[in-house]
């Protein structure tokens, strides 16, 4: 989302730093740190490949606690580590700490960054810039050496994904949902046609491996809570939730307007639909641009952003530039300036969204109220809704009818026809009644985790 100014305070304002330095991810960077710049005029010495020498590690893996086991016994063999690469937590470590800006390689050495070396000494400010850069540790945090998983080369949705469920259901993160919806929009990416069920399987399990693991991490930073005291499958097994500092820095690394400033409640509702009439009712600061709202509308409906769309206000239409459109650029308007954002009693505004040119889709938004902005509340934000979002390229409002009606009906060539375009297996899986609020609710958070990472 774009919304004008950046409201987000230092972090140190809005955290204890104590609370912080009680975790283990932030110490163990700054830790880390201190160890680089241990040797500030030459730097740490890497290998060839820019790892860490192995007699290093050896000092690391104790200094620092990582966990990691140097040439691992299992049975009656010992298995030689060969490079600091394969010491996960050490790995982990060392490209964190590039990620935030602590150490950088020059040459065959590694050095301390001094314009960066200040947040070893302010926790609070390190673990938001922490999570800021999380999303670039695929490598790391996915090693693919027992079995690559399809999160290794798309970690920025998976991790995307999660901070979004947690900004959503901070009391209860499901974790296992969040596998599930890794996978089914991240599999047919990969050509799976052909893998055998024991394959899919197993692929599908390394996904869920790397899931956990980043669990794991947050875990570690002190944003969720988990005993990692116990086994695997015993805090896997327990409920995980976000824990009041992972709620704050989830608040500070998201941003979004500041406390009191304008926010929209409005009704996208699709017309000309019925049984149910399908709309959605959304928060949106009134800073966002109409090109944010383009994305809302997308997100809270469950479009796929794959045609072309125009909003109408009054006599102008605005959208995305191009050379066959004669639209008004909707990235350079924002909402407040095209509707009144004071909360005086007056006639609802309202403006048209057009989706699809060909289909036809079109919208009504509705300005039902402006509120101001909850310094603890998340923008956008799904606030209800009704009906299923229609499929993509199905005719428009008639030909959704005709879908609905063919679905309805006995059996039939076109009834097999539709399932087989429509992906399901029966009649009965087509449920034009059906919204579910915390999925639309999720898709609109990551809109803002999105400009995170951007």
């Amino acid at each position: 989302m774009t919304e004008g100014r950046d409201t987000r305070k230092p972090a140190s304002e809005d955290r204890a730093p104590g609370e912080v330095t009680t975790t283990v991810w932030p110490g163990r960077l700054a830790e880390f740190t201190r160890w680089v710049a241990d040797r500030p005029a030459s730097g740490r010495k890497l290998t060839q490949t820019g790892k860490l020498t192995l007699a290093d590690a050896r000092h690391l893996v104790q200094r620092l606690g990582t966990g990691d086991e140097i040439d691992p016994v299992i049975g009656d063999r010992t298995f030689r580590t060969k490079s600091s690469e394969e010491l996960t937590g050490l790995q982990i470590t060392l490209e964190w700490a590039k990620a935030v800006g602590l150490v950088r390689r020059r040459g065959s050495t590694l050095v301390a960054v001094k314009k960066h070396a200040g947040l070893v000494d302010r926790p609070a400010d390190l673990l938001t810039r922490m999570v800021t850069v999380l999303d670039g540790l695929g490598p790391a945090v996915c090693p693919s050496g027992w079995g690559h998983s399809i999160l290794h080369d798309d970690f920025a949705t998976g991790v995307q994904l999660l901070l979004s469920t947690m900004d959503v259901a901070p009391d209860g993160v499901d974790v296992e949902a969040v596998i599930d919806q890794l996978w089914a929009k991240l599999s047919p990416l990969y050509r799976i046609d052909d893998l055998s069920a024991l394959q899919l399987d197993g692929w599908r399990r390394c996904l869920a491996r790397d899931v956990w693991r980043t669990v794991e991490l947050l875990a570690g930073t002190g944003l969720l809570s988990m005993d990692l005291t116990g086994d695997r499958e015993q805090r896997r097994a327990a409920a995980v939730s976000v824990t009041p500092l992972g709620r704050r820095v989830l608040r500070q690394v998201r941003g979004g307007p500041a406390a009191g400033e304008p926010v929209l409640h409005l009704r996208i509702e699709l017309a000309d639909s019925g049984d149910p009439v399908i709309w959605r009712r959304v928060l949106v600061p009134a800073a966002a641009t109409l090109a944010d709202l383009h994305a809302v509308i997308q997100a809270a409906m469950g479009w796929q952003n794959a045609h072309l769309h125009q909003f109408r206000i009054g006599d102008r239409c605005y959208g995305p530039s191009g050379p066959d459109l004669d639209l008004a650029p909707e990235n350079a308007v924002r909402l407040d300036q095209v509707i009144a954002t004071d909360q005086t009693p007056r006639p609802l505004s309202a403006l048209e969204y057009l989706y699809d040119f060909g289909d036809g889709w079109e919208h009504q938004v509705i300005v039902e109220t402006v509120v101001a902005a909850d310094p603890d509340g998340r923008y956008p934000r799904c606030t209800g809704g009704q009906g299923a979002c229609p499929p993509e390229d199905c005719g428009g409002i008639p030909g959704y009818q005709r879908i609905r009606d063919v679905l309805a009906g006995p059996p039939s060539p076109d009834q097999v026809e539709l399932l087989d375009w429509l992906g399901l297996d029966r009649p009965a899986d087509f449920a034009p009644a059906r919204f579910d609020h915390r999925d639309a609710d999720t898709r609109l958070a990551a809109l803002a985790w999105a400009a995170v990472r951007n």
